[in-house]
Order: structure tokens, then C-alpha cells, then sequence
């Protein structure tokens, strides 16, 4: 009993401790709704309105902890919903913890989205009500369900954070209005497009053999415009034809015709293809079966290599050429049929020399070689000049000047019989037997000069003797003329002479009152001094007012200049002769010799005293050859051989490794003293382009002065002549010149080589401006050019033209250029120059129209021009 009373007590207690904790904090009495609890039959309307008091530890871990549960919820023990009456403003406040996962947004409160209808979370949809303003934005809720693969030909990725509405018309309800405006264009069109590009050709262009590359590489509007695509062939397809088959020329492009190329890609045979068709090359490796079906226009129209193409009709080149395109050397001509002539193309073969006695220079100049010739180019023996038609003359073939050769026929044919016993007919006296006799005693020094020396006729006897016809005329020519010195100032006093004869002086050539069988003021009986007087031209050389010994005496080396030359060094030219002789002279030293002209002209005279070699005496240089068999002599009797090397020049000239002058003085010495003759040189430029005015100057020497200029510093000399100032004027300016020149003084002394560099200034080129005016009658259209070369005439511009200079170049749109030469070159004002094109008939065509300046190698194109032919 004890034990029950403690329970009861205990019971009493917690009931009103309970009971009294909840009437100070009940949370439903403002309700007045009462809540039973049979198990411990507690009313709540007794107890205070907070429930936490009591049930905290009840509290679910999400639900919100600064509320009482009679905030939300209906009073009740087995329903504790929350009606939402009044509706609340927000959710979140109570059910930010029961915000779903992602993809749920994660911002905004729900009612944001979600309609309430009951207390039940069934009701919480999502309707994009059409009544009701549509939200602004899909990504806010539903960025995690953008598609990421391919829909309906489209990639969303491409689109970057962009919002559905941005495309889609009815986005949620319809998404297959969606349209994409490409705007900001995007980088590549293929990740989306990649099934909708071409498999067929289009437009002479095939797709597929670019298909790892996107759209926008060739197309400036892709997917607005296709027509504005430009390829760049870049990296270089591996063939052209896939695309341009239908542009393959089909007429003869610059000699070549495509056709005979077969099927050969562009690439075979052109170095950049569509960019220039210029450094095309075809190999020939399989050689074709006609040459002139390419190259006709390139058959040469003159003389090469003594023949005329035209004589072969129009026979293939491969007809006589092994190597044709490669080699044309080896070119062998048939002869079938036999040609009507064999000078058309053989004239350069004319022989020049006497051959048995027949002299076919002049003789050609009238016959062929089949007038005398039975096989001509097969054998020449046998040919007969039959005379059987009367010739006007007989120097027509027998011309005296050409038909020489003192020991076998020439003049001898006709001269030489009579007077004089040694002169008999066929000899070389050279006297006259027909008709009559000359009256002259004496054949004169014609055996020495024509057949020791081998002169011409015409070293005496200028153009030959007479210069007209020989029947019925007596005059006996003399006309001084060797080796390009003029007869002007000769003197020839010959004997006297029996009428009808009488001499008649040509090329300068005075004939004497004497008759002291002389000839006077002539270079082959001079003191020495002609070359270095008459350098500059020989043709107007007086002579040294020398006269020869007389025609039967004797001649020495003293006849014509003393033994050696003893005039003064440097008059008047360079020489040491005086010194060297004195060498020499003293017959007690180990280097005398009393004709020592051998030791230094050795491949003249190898003994000093006769002529051993006359090609190398009176010919109009200095040969200048050491005598190595030769020892000299020093002071100290230390000996030498003979060596230098001999530099020309026509004012004295120079030697060089002189053994001589071992450890004396320098082996390299000019002739005579130095005397220097000093050169300015500079140039200033003229008032046209390429003008060039040559300023020139000299001191020292001798004056007057000479100036030699080589304008192109070839080896070349283009001018001679005393002037200081000097114009030339260069066609090609578009690189630097340079230019050479030197002074001589009055005595031939020469100065140093002396150059200046030209430069040009030329202008970058303006490209023409391509303009054209259009008109179409029926099926005739006719394009009026309206271009201009804004800088036509700018310095550097049009010299060397490139061969396409200055013309149009059209394609009509059936696929391939024709070429329209100007009528005259592009300048700044339209020309108005028209050209027209028949289409065969109706239907849309492409026109390109390009042209060429005066400089630019590849034409200046205008925009394509479309055309519709009705």
C-alpha cells in the first residue's frame, strides 16, 4: 500500500507539472480546438499554444526550427497539414529544405513556378499557363536539360549559355519551330551541318574533297549566300580535274593544245595552278605524235642555223628533229623533194676562200648552187660554171679583191707577161699582157707584197682592180687600204705609162706627178708610230710622211725606222727602247749583241736582222714576245733567262714577272717613264626617264683628251670622243647600271679603269581600274571597256613589257579565257574598246573580265558579271 501510494503520488506530480508547463505555453488555445489524448487522456486546450514545449524532440530534422508547429500545420494529432489559409507569400520560408535536387533550380521561391492547390505536393506543378506572361527565361530552370548531342541537324553547345527563347518560338510546347539566326556567326557551320553539304558537284566544285573542313573556309556567307565562295586551294588539292574538268581548254592556249595532254591532271604540268598559268611545263614524256598541232606559231620564220623553215612546207618538226623541244641540233633536213634552192637557206655556207679558181662570193650573188652543181649537199665535185649565158662582166666572179692566191691563179690569170724577162705569163710580176702593154719596165714590188707577204690586191689596188668592168678599161687603180688604215695622205708616184692607160687614186689616194716608183705617207712603210697615232680611227690616219725605198731596191729595218726606234719615250708613245738597246751595245760585257730586237720580239725576228715571221710585222699591233734562250747579264753577273709577260695597249702598254729586274727594281714596269693621266667621272640624271648625263674630266699627260665609256660595263666600248659631257639614255630601268670608262691623252696614255653606278627611281605599280559598260541584243552581248592605268607612264613602267602587255582576258561563262589584244595600250582615259559574243542560246551565264597593265604579269579581275540571255 505504501508502494501504490508512492506511484500515485508520483503520477500526480508529472501529470501537474505537465499539465502546468503546457498551460503556460499551449499553442491551440487560441484555436479553442481540443485535442484529446486517450492514452494519457490529456485535453491540450488546457495547455499553452507552443507544442515544442513538450514535443521538440518530435521535430522532423528537416523542417524549419524557429517555427511552432501550429504555424503550419492543423491541430490534430494523427494530421498535421498545413492548409495554407491564408496563402503564404512564400514557401521557402518553410520548405527550402524540401527543394528538390538538380536539375530544380535552385533559386527563387516556388511559388515562382508552381501552383497551390491544396496541401498536398501533388498540386505542385509546373504549367507555362498561355494566359499568363511567359518567363523571360528557360535556363534559369532548365539549363541541365539542354540537348548536348546532335538534334535535328543542330549542336546547342554551339550556342553558348544563349536562352531557349532565343530560338524557339513555343519553347516547352513546340520545339520544332526552333530557328537558329546564326548571329553571332558561329565558328564553324559543319558541326551542325556536316549531313547537308554537297555529295554532287556544284559549280565546277566538288565538296567531298574538302570534307574535313567547314563551310566558312570558302564561303563569305554561308548560309545566306553560296554563290560568293572562294577557294583557297589551300593546302594544294592533289588534283585539279575532280573540280575544273568542264574548264579544260579545248583551243590552243599559248602553243599548247590540252587535248593532246589526254586526261592529265593540271597539277602534271603547272606549277601553281589557278594562280598562274604561265610556268606551265609539258615533259614530252610520252612524245606526242605532232609537234605543230601545239607549237605551229612557234615554227621560226627566219634563218636558223642556215635553214629556212618555210622551205619544208608544213612537215612536222619530228619529221627531222630526233630530240624536238629538247634538243634542235641534231635536226636533219631530207631534201625530198629537192628544194628549187639551195641559197634560201644555205647562203652563210657560201664558200669565202678561192676554191679551183672559181670565186663563189659574187658569183652567188646572182645563180644557186644548182646552176653548177649536179648533187649539191651531197658531193660538190664535179661542179661546172658552163659560162653559157654572156655575164655582164667577168669580176662578177673574178672580182679582184676576193679571187687571190698569188702562188696559184688570182690576178696572174691575166697579168704578168712581157718586159721584164723574169715576167712570164702565170708568174707573180703582176704585169699587165692583155690587150696591150702598159708600158711599164718593171713588175715593181708585186712579188714581195702578194707573194711573200700575202697581201691582198687590195692593199694597193682598193675594191680590187678596176671597180667596173674590165673590157675596154685602162685605168690602173691605186687605192691604199690595209688593215682598216686609210688610203688618205698616200702618195703613190708610179711609173709612166702608155696610152690608152692611165692611174686613177681611190680611197684617199693621191697619184704623184713622179716617177719615182715610190709610195708615200703610208702605215706599212711608217716609223712605228702609226698604231699609237691613229688608236682612236685608223680610217682617217694621214700617215707619217714616209716614203718607201724605191720598187727594185733594197729594204732594211733602218728603210722605215731606225735600228732600234729611237724616238724620244712618250712621242709620241710610251717605249724604252733607247734604254734597252744601250744594254746591248757595249761589245765588251757578256750581253752584247748587235741585233738584239730578237730578245724581246722573238715571234717576230729570231735572229734581229730578217723578218722571220711576216704575219707578225705591219699588223697593226705590238708583239711583244721574250726570247727565253736568252741570257742576261747583271752587274753582278748573276744571269737570268729572258722572261716577262706583255700587257697591249695602243699607248705602249706594260710588262710584268720581268726576270730582268730581279732584286733591282720591280718586275712589272710601262713602258717609257710613268706618266699618270687622271680621270674624274660622275653622272647626273636627264629629264626623261632613263636619261643619264655623263660628266667627264682628266689631268696629267698630254692634252687634248679622249674619253672611252662602256654604258654597260660588258667589255664593250660604246663611245669614243673628247666630250665632257655625255647624254644616253637607258630603255630598261628597272635595275641599276653600271658604267666603265677610261682617258687617253695625246700620246695614247692611258688612265685607270674608272666606273659609277647608276640607280633608277621607279614608282610601286597602281593596278589598272578594270570598269565595262554592258549591253544585250538578242544573243549578242557586247562588253565596252571602260579601264585605265592610273600610272601608265610612271618611270620603270613600260620598258620590257611582259608578253601579255596590255590586253583583256574574257571568259563568256562556257568555261574557258580568250585573250583580246587592246588596240592600243591601257593609258589613264577609257579607250571605250568593245568586245562582243554570240551564245548559242538562252539561259544564265557567268562573265569573267579581267586586263592586263604595262606591268602586272597576271590580270586585274572585275566583280563576275551575270547575264540572262532570253
Amino acid at each position: 500500500m505504501y508502494h501504490h501510494a508512492i506511484a500515485s503520488l508520483i503520477v500526480i506530480v508529472t501529470f501537474f507539472t505537465l499539465f502546468s508547463s503546457c498551460q503556460k505555453v499551449t499553442e491551440l488555445s487560441k484555436t479553442g480546438t481540443s485535442i484529446n489524448t486517450p492514452d494519457i487522456g490529456l485535453d491540450h486546450s488546457k495547455l499553452s499554444q507552443k507544442c515544442s514545449s513538450c514535443h521538440e524532440s518530435k521535430r522532423p530534422a528537416n523542417h524549419p526550427k524557429n517555427l511552432e508547429c501550429g504555424n503550419c500545420h492543423v491541430p490534430g494529432y494523427d494530421k498535421w497539414q498545413n492548409p495554407h489559409k491564408p496563402t503564404p507569400t512564400s514557401c521557402t520560408a518553410c520548405h527550402e529544405n524540401f527543394r528538390p535536387p538538380a536539375p530544380h533550380t535552385t533559386k527563387g521561391d516556388c511559388k515562382n513556378c508552381h501552383l497551390i492547390k491544396s496541401p498536398t505536393n501533388k498540386a505542385f506543378i509546373f504549367v507555362h499557363d498561355p494566359n499568363t506572361v511567359a518567363p523571360s527565361s528557360c535556363n534559369g530552370c532548365h539549363e541541365a536539360k539542354r540537348p548536348t548531342e546532335l538534334v535535328g541537324s543542330f549542336l546547342h553547345s554551339q550556342i553558348g549559355s544563349k536562352d531557349c527563347v532565343n530560338c524557339h518560338l513555343r519553347p516547352g510546347i513546340s520545339w520544332a519551330d526552333g530557328e537558329y539566326l546564326h548571329d553571332p556567326k558561329p565558328t564553324n557551320c559543319a558541326i551542325c551541318h556536316r549531313s547537308d553539304q554537297p555529295t554532287t558537284q556544284v559549280g565546277n566544285f566538288l565538296h567531298s574533297i574538302e570534307e574535313d573542313s567547314d563551310c566558312a573556309k570558302c564561303h563569305l556567307q554561308p548560309g545566306v549566300n553560296w554563290e560568293s565562295a572562294t577557294y583557297s586551294h589551300n593546302p594544294k588539292p592533289n588534283t585539279c580535274s575532280l573540280c575544273h574538268e568542264s574548264k579544260r581548254p579545248i583551243e590552243i592556249v599559248e602553243n599548247f593544245l590540252h587535248s593532246e595532254s589526254g586526261k592529265g591532271d593540271c597539277i602534271s604540268c603547272h606549277l601553281q595552278p589557278g594562280v598562274t598559268w604561265k610556268d606551265g611545263k609539258f615533259d614530252h614524256s610520252n612524245q606526242p605524235a605532232s609537234c605543230s598541232v601545239c607549237h605551229e606559231s612557234k615554227r621560226p620564220v627566219q634563218m636558223v642555223n642556215n635553214f629556212l623553215h618555210s622551205e619544208a612546207g608544213i612537215g612536222d618538226c619530228i619529221e627531222c628533229h630526233k630530240n624536238p623541244g629538247v634538243s634542235w641540233s641534231g635536226g636533219a633536213y631530207a631534201h625530198s623533194p629537192s628544194p628549187n634552192a639551195c641559197s634560201i637557206c644555205h647562203s652563210s655556207r657560201i664558200p669565202l676562200e678561192i676554191i679551183n679558181f672559181f670565186s663563189h662570193i659574187t658569183a652567188t650573188s646572182q645563180i644557186d648552187c644548182k646552176f653548177c652543181h649536179t648533187q649539191p649537199g651531197i658531193t660538190w665535185e664535179g661542179g661546172d660554171y658552163s659560162h653559157a649565158a654572156p655575164t655582164p662582166s667577168c669580176t662578177l666572179c673574178h672580182n679582184n679583191n676576193t679571187f687571190l692566191d698569188p702562188e696559184t691563179v688570182s690576178c696572174n690569170r691575166c697579168h704578168s707577161v712581157g718586159i721584164n724577162p723574169l715576167a712570164t705569163r702565170g708568174s707573180s710580176t703582176g704585169l699587165v699582157a692583155i690587150p696591150t702593154t702598159t708600158g711599164a719596165s718593171s713588175a715593181g714590188a708585186h712579188n714581195l707584197h702578194a707573194r711573200l707577204y700575202g697581201y691582198p690586191c687590195s692593199a694597193c689596188h682598193h675594191g680590187g682592180m678596176p671597180q667596173s668592168p674590165i673590157i675596154e678599161d685602162y685605168r690602173l687603180q691605186m687605192g691604199f687600204d690595209l688593215f682598216g688604215f686609210s688610203g688618205a695622205g698616200s702618195i703613190y708616184n708610179g711609173q709612166k705609162l702608155n696610152s690608152p692607160y692611165s692611174y686613177q687614186g681611190t680611197n684617199g689616194t693621191t697619184i704623184g706627178s713622179g716617177t719615182a716608183t715610190t709610195c708615200g705617207n703610208l702605215y706599212c712603210h711608217s716609223s712605228g708610230v702609226a698604231v699609237a697615232k691613229s688608236y682612236l680611227n685608223p680610217s682617217v690616219y694621214t700617215g707619217p710622211n714616209q716614203t718607201s725605198p724605191t720598187w727594185d731596191g733594197k729594204t732594211s729595218c733602218t728603210s722605215c725606222h731606225d735600228y732600234g726606234p729611237s724616238y724620244p719615250n712618250r712621242s709620241p708613245k710610251a717605249n724604252s727602247h733607247a734604254r734597252h738597246l744601250g744594254l746591248f751595245s757595249n761589245p765588251h760585257t757578256p750581253n752584247s749583241d748587235p741585233n738584239p730586237c730578237h730578245i724581246c720580239h722573238y715571234t717576230t725576228t729570231t735572229d734581229g736582222k730578217t723578218i722571220t715571221n711576216k704575219a707578225n710585222h705591219v699588223n697593226r699591233k705590238y708583239d711583244v714576245v721574250p726570247n727565253t734562250n736568252v741570257t742576261f747579264h747583271q752587274n753582278s753577273n748573276t744571269a737570268y733567262p729572258v722572261t716577262f709577260t706583255y700587257s697591249y695597249d695602243p699607248g705602249g702598254g706594260s710588262c710584268s714577272n720581268i726576270s730582268c729586274h730581279t732584286n733591282l727594281i720591280s718586275k712589272t714596269h710601262a713602258w717609257g717613264l710613268p706618266q699618270t693621266v687622271t680621270q674624274s667621272l660622275y653622272y647626273t640624271a636627264g629629264n626623261s626617264c632613263g636619261d643619264v648625263i655623263l660628266h667627264e674630266g682628266a689631268s696629267g699627260g698630254v692634252p687634248p683628251y679622249t674619253y672611252h665609256i662602256d654604258w654597260e660595263s660588258d667589255g664593250v666600248i660604246d663611245h669614243v670622243g673628247p666630250n665632257i659631257l655625255i647624254t644616253h639614255t637607258y630603255n630598261d630601268t628597272s635595275a641599276g647600271k653600271t658604267i666603265t670608262s677610261f682617258a687617253r691623252d695625246a700620246n695614247a696614255s692611258k688612265s685607270g679603269i674608272r666606273t659609277t653606278t647608276v640607280s633608277f627611281t621607279t614608282t610601286t605599280n597602281v593596278l589598272p581600274t578594270v570598269s565595262i559598260s554592258l549591253s544585250i541584243v538578242g544573243q549578242t552581248v557586247t562588253i565596252t571597256d571602260q579601264s585605265f592605268d592610273p600610272d601608265y607612264n610612271a618611270c620603270g613602267h613600260h620598258e620590257n613589257p611582259p608578253t601579255n602587255y596590255s590586253h583583256a582576258i574574257i571568259d563568256w561563262g562556257p568555261g574557258s579565257y580568250i585573250h583580246y589584244p587592246f588596240n592600243q595600250p591601257l593609258t589613264n582615259t577609257p579607250a571605250g574598246q568593245q568586245f562582243s559574243f554570240v551564245y548559242p542560246g538562252p539561259g544564265k551565264y557567268l562573265i569573267y573580265y579581267g586586263v592586263y597593265d604595262n606591268v602586272i604579269s597576271y590580270p586585274e579581275f572585275h566583280d563576275p558579271i551575270s547575264v540572262t540571255i532570253e
